[in-house]
């Protein structure tokens, strides 16, 4: 079979599954979305083929038709928009293997993300942290980085407060930020952006984390013990789980 009949079968067979125009009920998503993961695994072998490109061409075909059915289809579920979560880390690899710019790839996913009306890319920045390369890593760090700088500065000599107690242009990309570094374990940039914001018990488990997967544990029991305290001098106006 040619690689173009290969193409335009699966091409066929996401048209097919995605069933655009027809309403999926709660009850019948999880067999829904089943079926697309059986297709997804057709394409992934694609790219461990080595034949990045014509997966990539494959993925963006059905991150497409995942926009479309989310109107079509009760997700309260959350089954589909694991399901695109799945597409995007996929997508991200291909064209990563395909060579495409890193600079192209941080600008859709930035893009995808800022206009993300079906809660598709909520969550996901510490696995497409994980995923990228160096150099696309860096770019996506570097523009949360750059996001949370701007919103921060008229707030800079006021001494740090809770992350909610800031604007959502400030908090929204320190959480980003939080997810990123936990990603790649960076604890100094953690803790220099927790010197700006206060830090929470959510943060001092997280650095807890950090220390003991580099196996500091003196530096580990440390924070866990600030986390405490913290947790026990809470006020309510901290949420410890969301900070």
């Amino acid at each position: 079979m040619s690689k173009r009949k290969t193409d335009d079968s699966l091409a066929r067979s996401i048209e097919s599954a995605l069933n655009l125009g027809q309403f999926v009920s709660y009850n019948h998503s999880w067999r829904f979305v089943q079926d697309l993961e059986e297709i997804k695994s057709k394409i992934d072998a694609l790219l461990e083929q080595d034949q990045a490109q014509r997966a990539l061409n494959l993925y963006e075909v059905f991150i497409s038709g995942c926009y479309e059915k989310a109107e079509e289809m009760d997700d309260s579920g959350g089954n589909l928009g694991m399901f695109a979560q799945e597409l995007f880390i996929s997508w991200i690899k291909a064209r990563q293997k395909a060579g495409c710019r890193p600079e192209e790839t941080v600008k859709i996913i930035l893009r995808w993300r800022d206009n993300d009306n079906y809660g598709f890319w909520y969550d996901i920045e510490e696995d497409v942290a994980k995923i990228f390369n160096k150099e696309g890593f860096l770019l996506f760090c570097k523009h949360y980085q750059a996001r949370f700088a701007k919103a921060y500065a008229p707030f800079q000599d006021q001494g740090p407060k809770y992350i909610y107690d800031y604007p959502s242009e400030v908090y929204l990309p320190a959480r980003v930020l939080k997810k990123i570094y936990m990603a790649k374990k960076d604890i100094t940039s953690y803790l220099a952006l927790c010197e700006r914001i206060a830090i929470s018990p959510k943060d001092c488990e997280n650095i807890a984390t950090l220390y003991k997967d580099k196996r500091r544990f003196a530096e580990a029991l440390e924070w866990i013990e600030k986390g405490l305290i913290w947790k026990r001098n809470a006020s309510g106006a901290i949420n410890p789980v969301l900070d």
